[in-house]
């Protein structure tokens, strides 16, 4: 059964003095029709016994909506293209990965911090058109023509804010793309957040630890953490001290090892071999799968930090000549994807290759749309799934394509889910426009027109 909606025009009109000269009177009417497989008719004599709650249940309303006359000015909201991903407080998801009601970080234009904040809707469609490609070194989008691009601006005032909204259709090679910020916790409390010194010890064990299993029960007794001496005193001397300060039960062991490419060098390396209720607690936080925790994104700063300088302590490096620091991972490559998002958290710009299997943490704030002289934008023809997350607070989220993270805005508008209120069918998504008031206007006629059956 379906319902279609329409209207007569011009069925009656009338002319008297101080009125219009022909006014009309469209009435609103509908066709109801009945499909069937073999006969329409249910019965050959008296009444149909179709009741109004059959009716109801069956019924599948045909509407026909007119153009947007601005549709070419507004477009679709969905904004980046499928290999987008966003930060969620799980790490990085796709659009395909996302629901309603999750945590992802968004940046709040105002203050320019990011925080977390509430999904409350994800659109998403078939685009067969042009799309703006902006790639770099550091940055890679590729984003609808209309897509409220976030731009950050050197020079700013009350009227012209550091941070403003354009279209993607409408940057300009000299614009600034912000990749990263402080983050704004607010007063959330994070009850399971590990203590700093459990956070740490947990960093160095994942980077530079390892368990032995009993062949027969496949107990773990103790877990081990190995450290030169020769090369890191200092790293050793940070282990040790994570150690003392939570009353852990471990020993410590020295041995020579011979070096892998040459024979007649060799280092003096330190292990540390860590027992009951600190074992315990290691192995309840990553597990024996040795994962970083699902939940680390949430952890407070103090703890988070800790963690994430001893991973790069332990896999990774410093260096000097770009204030920048490296973690590499050859065979986790959740760890690298985890890394990168404790990076953002933390305030760092914070670039991944797979490739090469490293994070690349860095202070930068933003990133150019141009290369030397030469800008990084172009146009060209994307045909794929396009989609765009709507937040509860911020018309923001944080974004990554391929490794590179920018700060991506979306459209300040709403998505209409309308449906036949008392049928008993789930209202579909029918469109988007933004927030004016023609749409509270249209919404109030297309509702007005339903008529419920007796």
């Amino acid at each position: 059964i379906t319902r279609r909606k329409n209207t007569i025009g011009n069925r009656f009109a009338w002319g008297s003095y101080m009125s219009p000269s022909c006014p009309s009177f469209p009435k609103p009417f509908e066709y109801i029709m009945i499909f069937a497989k073999d006969n329409i008719k249910l019965q050959t004599t008296g009444e149909t016994d179709l009741t109004p709650k059959e009716f109801k249940k069956w019924a599948y309303s045909v509407w026909n909506i007119a153009p947007e006359t601005k549709m070419k000015k507004i477009g679709h909201p969905a904004c980046v293209d499928s290999n987008t991903e966003c930060l969620t407080s799980k790490g990085w998801k796709k659009h395909n990965e996302l629901k309603i009601g999750d945590t992802i970080a968004s940046f709040n234009m105002k203050i320019g911090n990011i925080e977390w904040d509430k999904i409350k809707n994800i659109t998403t469609y078939f685009h067969n058109g042009d799309a703006i490609k902006i790639n770099g070194r550091h940055l890679d989008m590729i984003l609808s023509p209309n897509h409220d691009s976030i731009i950050q601006k050197e020079y700013h005032t009350i009227n012209k804010p550091k941070f403003r909204k354009r279209k993607a259709d409408q940057l300009k090679k000299r614009d600034l793309i912000p990749c990263s910020a402080k983050w704004n916790i607010g007063n959330k409390k994070y009850s399971k957040t590990p203590s700093k010194e459990l956070s740490g010890l947990l960093g160095w064990f994942l980077s530079e630890g390892y368990f032995i299993k009993n062949k027969k029960t496949g107990k773990i007794y103790n877990i081990y953490i190995d450290q030169s001496i020769t090369t890191n005193l200092k790293k050793v001397k940070k282990i040790e001290k994570l150690l003392l300060s939570l009353n852990a039960d471990y020993k410590k062991y020295t041995r020579n090892k011979k070096h892998t490419y040459n024979n007649n060098m060799s280092s003096e390396i330190a292990t540390f071999s860590i027992s009951k209720k600190i074992k315990n607690d290691i192995l309840s936080l990553c597990g024996e799968n040795r994962n970083i925790p699902e939940d680390v994104l949430m952890w407070n700063e103090e703890s988070l930090k800790t963690f994430f300088f001893s991973m790069t302590d332990g896999d990774g490096h410093y260096r000097k000549t770009t204030k920048s620091f490296l973690f590499t991972q050859w065979k986790n490559k959740s760890y690298l994807d985890f890394m990168q998002a404790i990076g953002v958290r933390l305030g760092y710009d914070a670039y991944l290759s797979y490739s090469n299997k490293y994070v690349e943490f860095t202070h930068k704030k933003h990133k150019c749309l141009r290369n030397s002289k030469e800008s990084l934008i172009n146009k060209e023809k994307y045909i794929g799934i396009m989609w765009c997350p709507f937040v509860e607070n911020n018309n923001s989220f944080v974004a990554r394509r391929n490794g590179k993270i920018y700060i991506s805005g979306n459209p300040d508008g709403e998505i209409i889910k309308w449906g036949v209120p008392f049928l008993e069918v789930d209202p579909e998504w029918i469109g988007w426009k933004p927030i004016y008031e023609p749409l509270t206007r249209q919404k109030e006629v297309y509702e007005n027109v339903f008529i419920k059956v007796p």
